[in-house]
């Protein structure tokens, strides 16, 4: 793929996060229009030059603390990006990155058949500050939009462009602070900027659709050695429509009936019963080991190589839309955007 050299419109959206905060006596805060007037006054200069793109910069008002990120949240970014779908190029979503991974999974899933670029980025340092991150990932976000074909939600940070439901958070204070581990990388920033040659666009023959999420009962299980597996008989009163099991390894569980009794007992009650690996890099094959064969034998499902955010999206989105996937096991077990 050759890059292309037609000037581009792009939304940037900013919804808060650490990238605009600014110093007080109580620490880092955000500030209305602080961070919008520091990306106008660089992009008169930055954005001058032939062949970069024309930028627009909106601000959510009031600013989002990645930490309160919710459902209803995600659903107006997504309708936003909709509503102005039409009228630009791609789009850069700043975002705070407590959250960062969730949000990109989220939207991979909502805008299906999206025939345009929506970068997730911000910063661990602020945009003001000497040493910041943030001009580096906002300037290279837009630039990859207006060189690159690229027609999916990504997510860039620290010189890589990452396919948005493939990435966690990775560390809470290096520039390096995201991961794709189990996906090779879309584009790598460096002197040149080198998109992977095995990077194929989304097929978008069908036209753009918009789902939305609902919020959904899905709560985690951690296993360790020495649990009190009499804990797991609470998840039968409060009854959440998914119960994750934070598995050893590549799907393995314990063999014993005091714990295998009970999680049959949840799925035989309803809830929905998922496998995910403890481990952030690799991929799941309950069938290998006799505790993981056992559960998948009774109807528990398993995460492939999909990131926990991932794994919590796409449950968000097939429980919210049934009519669009009646058939639950069916659209767990396909990819839907990429995600494994």
């Amino acid at each position: 793929m050759t890059p292309t050299q037609r000037k581009k419109k792009i939304l940037v959206i900013y919804t808060g996060g650490t990238i605009g905060m600014k110093p007080s006596a109580k620490g880092l805060v955000p500030e209305k229009g602080y961070l919008t007037d520091k990306l106008n006054e660089l992009l008169k200069y930055e954005l001058s030059n032939e062949g970069m793109p024309d930028v627009t910069v909106v601000e959510y008002d009031p600013l989002i603390d990645s930490a309160d990120m919710d459902i209803a949240k995600i659903n107006k970014l997504a309708q936003d990006i909709n509503q102005q779908r039409d009228n630009y190029d791609g789009f850069v979503v700043l975002h705070g990155t407590d959250t960062m991974a969730f949000t990109s999974s989220a939207l991979s899933f909502m805008l299906i058949n999206l025939d345009k670029p929506v970068i997730v980025t911000g910063s661990q340092l602020p945009f003001a500050q000497f040493r910041s991150d943030g001009k580096n990932n906002v300037f290279n976000a837009l630039y990859i939009i207006s060189h690159f074909d690229i027609n999916e939600v990504c997510l860039f940070f620290n010189d890589k462009l990452m396919r948005g439901n493939r990435v966690t958070k990775y560390s809470t204070d290096g520039f390096d602070a995201f991961k794709s581990l189990n996906a090779e990388s879309i584009v790598d920033v460096g002197v040149q900027i080198k998109l992977n040659p095995n990077y194929k666009p989304i097929d978008v023959t069908f036209p753009f659709r918009l789902r939305e999420l609902e919020a959904q009962s899905i709560e985690f299980l951690f296993i360790y050695p020495g649990m009190d597996y009499q804990g797991i008989e609470k998840y039968l009163k409060s009854k959440p429509k998914v119960l994750v099991i934070m598995s050893y390894g590549i799907g393995n569980v314990p063999t014993v009936p005091d714990f295998q009794d009970r999680v049959k007992a949840l799925m035989q009650a309803g809830v929905i019963v998922i496998c995910c690996s403890q481990c952030a890099m690799g991929e799941m094959a309950m069938q290998s080991y006799e505790g993981g064969f056992m559960l998948q034998q009774s109807g528990a499902l398993q995460s492939f190589s999909m990131t926990k955010e991932a794994l919590v999206a796409k449950l968000q989105l097939i429980l919210s839309n049934p009519s669009c996937f009646p058939d639950l096991l069916e659209a767990w077990n396909r990819p839907i955007a990429r995600e494994f």
